[in-house]
């Protein structure tokens, strides 16, 4: 993959006593560039490689599930890896796993035993999954909104106020006083009364989304 943003999970089993080890290839041919590397030792510790050996250092239970999770965001140059929830390390993608430059590319997962000798890579996968996020539900760069205009009023579709009274001192007004792109943004501001403004998401109850914007204060 070249571009997009991908969840890569799954579950992995460490049996007492025993070690794991993976990585994820820059490219889908093995052996070409290696982006990053984890391992999992006996006493219950692990470590990832990642843009310098040893980046960042965790702790899971063996003999039990855990939970791994890989964030790739080829349009951003990010990854994360996460462990039962936390997240471990973020980096730049594009990078190898020594700190070499490497290709922005998700290729591969190499699952292997061996890497942790003398001891012994013995360990189980499950529940694999690859997820990815090619659709935006909501983006508004405040260009196609009059100055003066109130969002709310303007967008009910998407906004509203605390006191669903949009068109009153909550709402936000447009502006030309600045903006990151290109002319325009909404103000937050106490000037009259306090804004307060209701981006409504939509009550969603499943699903992994990214809600984001640019701010200034």
């Amino acid at each position: 993959k070249t571009e997009g943003r991908y969840d890569v999970s799954w579950k992995i089993l460490v049996p007492a006593g025993q070690t794991a080890y993976y990585n994820f290839q820059h490219n889908q041919v093995p052996g070409q560039q290696w982006a990053f590397d984890v391992f999992f030792k006996t006493d219950g510790t692990g470590s990832i490689d990642a843009e310098v050996d040893n980046a960042a250092t965790f702790t899971y239970t063996q003999g039990t599930w855990v939970d791994v999770k890989h964030f790739i965001n080829l349009r951003d140059t990010l990854a994360e890896f996460w462990v039962n929830g936390a997240l471990i390390h973020s980096w730049p993608f594009d990078v190898q796993s020594g700190g070499d430059p490497g290709d922005n590319v998700l290729g591969a997962v190499d699952f292997y035993a061996g890497a942790n000798s003398p001891d012994v890579d013995i360990y189980y996968v499950d529940d694999v999954m690859v997820e990815v996020y090619p659709e935006t539900l909501y983006a508004d760069d405040m260009e196609s909104y009059t100055v003066g205009d109130y969002l709310a009023v303007e967008n009910p579709e998407w906004w509203t106020t605390w006191s669903n009274l949009p068109g009153g001192y909550e709402d936000a007004l447009i502006t030309d006083e600045a903006s990151q792109s290109p002319s325009q943004s909404f103000r937050v501001d106490e000037d009259g009364g306090a804004t307060d403004l209701l981006w409504k998401l939509g009550d969603k109850t499943s699903g992994i989304y990214e809600v984001n914007w640019s701010m200034m204060v």
